[in-house]
């Protein structure tokens, strides 16, 4: 009788036995495929998100209050006069210039931004509202002449935020404002905005569109010198090449500013908002802000190291790294993908353990079999060979049938782990706050969800196929180890167990 067809009789003779060990087989197969699974799309899931978000740096101005050449004295009118710090460290294009040579900094955004007069009707707040209120009821108004002016005025106001790429920009970078159509403001773009998808349906505007917005007359008599060099400018025509979602929520009430609201928010370029401040006094060439963007965010603190080597205006100069929204969207993922290296470990390692339990008590209950094929001539690595048919027998079709349970359950299982990892009770995603120089921010709260979709791979299957086989290999040949070492007479005296 050849070895298939003693290994096939047997296991059609010992059902019970097999059937449990087919579903140990089918439980551990199947569970690795997950677990792999699982391991593999969050990997690949943290590396998108550390290739497109990243983390960055900011260059930050340090006031000096004890040097008072560095502050300018202004007159604020009625007698009255303030102070201007004139910061010495200059954030510009060739700071960055020089910032972008440092190994490991991948991009840069440099911001600035003005609240000026448009065209636009805007989403309402203190300003329309009370506009409104008093042309509904002009009676309640009577003897608050400066008030009606200044809401007249500030009603039409929007803040116009340059950016070098606006696609790096915190709110879009964290996903608080994303792209619905058209594209993200350039280098090299001049009069372009990128604008809300609620401001473009209350104007009725579409990609190519043009609106208008600058320093009017009525505005520079309204300041009456309190800007010193303020004097009028444009309006001027932007050209409609983006429009945004809004994708968080802002607590406000009838006293909110119209330019705190983000649905008002107008993207920009640098050089449209350059012209404005220099129109209003200010310098056309200087950034607000200057974020640097690294490759690895891993290697934030490195590439630091080395920007701090470099001769800049230290003195005058801070660095702060932000990598909150990077760990914010990949931390769940990293929680995920550690889930599913756990399941793998745990699948491979206890079900080993039992496996070579079995196999150890299963040989155990054949030595009077084992005996037997050896006193007829049957030699021990045939009968090892047959034992490890056997196995492998069952462990194909158990895997096979793992691999069809797998892919069934593959999305389904791999929404539950995220279910798991996630925060599903967070009804809030982002903080929305206003940071020290009092402009809006937005961070994403930790449990941002992504889009996973799994699948089990013909990469999963191959992998986990081999080291199933590998397993069952191991066990058998574990077990089979104390036979080696015995005579068949000494076997034959031994009664085969018969519940195995």
């Amino acid at each position: 009788m050849t070895i298939l067809k003693r290994s096939l009789l047997y296991l059609t003779r010992k059902k019970g036995r097999n059937i449990l060990l087919f579903f140990i087989l089918l439980t551990m197969s199947f569970f690795l495929l997950i677990g792999t699974m699982l391991t593999a799309e969050a990997g690949n899931a943290a590396d998108e998100i550390r290739r497109s978000m990243g983390a960055s740096f900011c260059f930050n101005a340090i006031v000096d209050t004890q040097d008072d050449s560095l502050w300018i004295t202004v007159n604020l009118g009625d007698g009255n006069e303030g102070r201007v710090y004139n910061n010495p460290a200059k954030l510009t294009d060739e700071m960055a210039g020089q910032v972008m040579q440092v190994s490991g900094v991948s991009a840069y955004n440099g911001s600035k931004s003005s609240w000026e007069y448009t065209s636009l009707k805007l989403k309402p707040g203190f300003h329309i509202l009370t506009h409104e209120d008093y042309l509904a009821y002009p009676e309640e108004y009577e003897g608050r002449d400066d008030m009606i002016e200044s809401v007249t005025m500030y009603r039409n106001f929007a803040p116009l935020i340059g950016n070098t790429d606006s696609s790096l920009n915190p709110f879009f970078r964290n996903n608080a404002l994303s792209l619905r159509e058209g594209r993200h403001i350039q280098p090299g773009d001049e009069w372009k905005a990128v604008v809300s998808s609620y401001v473009a349906g209350l104007n009725g505007l579409q990609v190519g569109d043009t609106f208008e917005a600058g320093i009017t007359q009525a505005y520079v008599d309204y300041m009456d010198g309190l800007i010193p060099g303020l004097q009028p400018f444009g309006p001027k025509e932007y050209e409609i090449v983006g429009i945004f979602d809004v994708n968080f929520t802002q607590a406000a009430n009838e006293y909110s500013s119209e330019w705190d609201m983000p649905e008002n928010f107008i993207m920009t370029d640098n050089k449209s908002v350059g012209e404005i401040a220099e129109a209003a006094g200010g310098a056309s060439e200087t950034f607000e802000t200057l974020t640097f963007f690294v490759e690895e965010p891993l290697e934030l603190d490195a590439v630091i190291a080395e920007v701090k080597k470099l001769d800049l205006p230290w003195q005058y100069l801070s660095i702060d790294k932000d990598d909150t929204s990077y760990l914010a969207f990949v931390k769940p993922v990293e929680a995920v993908k550690a889930l599913g290296t756990f399941m793998t470990v745990f699948a491979a390692g206890s079900c080993m353990m039992i496996e070579y339990l079995l196999f150890h008590l299963w040989i155990k209950g054949r030595r009077r079999e084992i005996g037997i094929l050896l006193s007829v001539g049957i030699g021990k690595q045939a009968v090892l060979r047959q034992l490890l048919l056997e196995g492998f027998i069952i462990i194909g079709i158990a895997f096979a049938l793992a691999c069809v349970l797998a892919s069934c359950a593959a999305q389904p299982m791999g929404d539950a782990a995220e279910s798991l990892m996630y925060r599903e009770n967070v009804t809030e995603t982002y903080k929305v706050f206003y940071n020290e120089a009092q402009n809006l921010t937005v961070e994403p709260v930790g449990g941002q969800k992504a889009e996973l979709v799994y699948m089990v791979t013909a990469a999963d299957i191959l992998v986990i196929g081999i080291c199933s086989f590998i397993i069952v290999a191991l066990s058998v040949f574990l077990s089979f180890r104390g036979i080696f070492r015995e005579k068949p007479g000494n076997l034959l005296r031994f009664a085969e167990d018969s519940r195995l």
